[in-house]
């Protein structure tokens, strides 16, 4: 699965309009500049234009009009995931308590270049165990979306929260929920576009070739310096702050 990788251009436009769609950059109501004019603001043909249209037609969040163009609808009702709002609003323990969460694996594994630069390992931290979670998340209450989450719980954050030998990986997602909610955090988002294909795509009960999005997240304790990340994939309309975590 090659997350952001040989993306193309008519999905690169698609994420660039439901983001600013999401965040209300493009009002509800308004017009969007025509096929001719986004294709030569981004370089891109025509026909890869249409596509893009097309996928945010297909979900709701633009029309066409005869005559008019195309535009944002003025009764739309987006449902979108912003984690700090969730968290301040303390949602997000009963959200994630109600959640129907299917644990697909759980491994211990050795914290790569990658996961200590995420969650700013270095001297003798960096070479900790990690717990890592992957699972299948349904929302039912106010967010309502389905999810594949990768969870990575370094072994120092993990005996912060009281961890016992053999505690059931919900138990311990609930835990970082509880203690998101309790700590002084430093917030950390990136977010990619992708096709969503095979086993995936089962899993999420999605047709082959639906766009998602890989959403990274990085929760540091500002005083302690030790926090946890996650990888989630879904469908969802995701508000965050653009900050590049590679």
């Amino acid at each position: 699965m090659a997350i952001g990788q040989n993306i193309p251009l008519f999905f690169r436009l698609y994420h660039k309009l439901k983001q600013d769609i999401v965040r209300g950059e493009i009002p509800k109501g308004s017009k969007i500049d025509t096929i001719e004019e986004l294709a030569r603001q981004h370089g891109m043909s025509q026909t890869s234009v249409r596509k893009s249209l097309d996928l945010l037609e297909a979900e709701g969040l633009l029309i066409k009009k005869q005559g008019w163009g195309t535009t944002v609808p003025e009764n739309l009702n987006l449902r979108f995931f912003d984690l700090a709002t969730l968290i301040s609003s303390r949602e997000t323990i009963p959200e994630v308590k109600t959640a129907d969460i299917e644990i697909i694996s759980t491994q211990w594994i050795e914290s790569n270049n990658r996961l200590s630069n995420l969650l700013e390992l270095n001297g003798a931290s960096a070479k900790q165990k990690i717990f890592k979670v992957n699972c299948l998340v349904t929302f039912t209450k106010q967010l309502q979306f389905k999810a594949h989450f990768t969870f990575h719980f370094p072994l120092k954050w993990l005996r912060k929260v009281k961890y016992k030998d053999a505690m059931p990986p919900r138990d311990i997602i609930v835990k970082a929920t509880e203690w998101m909610e309790s700590t002084p955090i430093k917030m950390r988002e990136s977010l990619l576009p992708f096709l969503c294909t095979d086993e995936l795509a089962d899993q999420l009960d999605l047709p082959d070739g639906t766009p998602v999005f890989y959403h990274t997240v990085v929760l540091t304790d500002i005083k302690q310096k030790t926090g946890v990340c996650w990888e989630m994939i879904s469908t969802a309309n995701i508000f965050y702050r653009e900050i590049d975590l590679d």
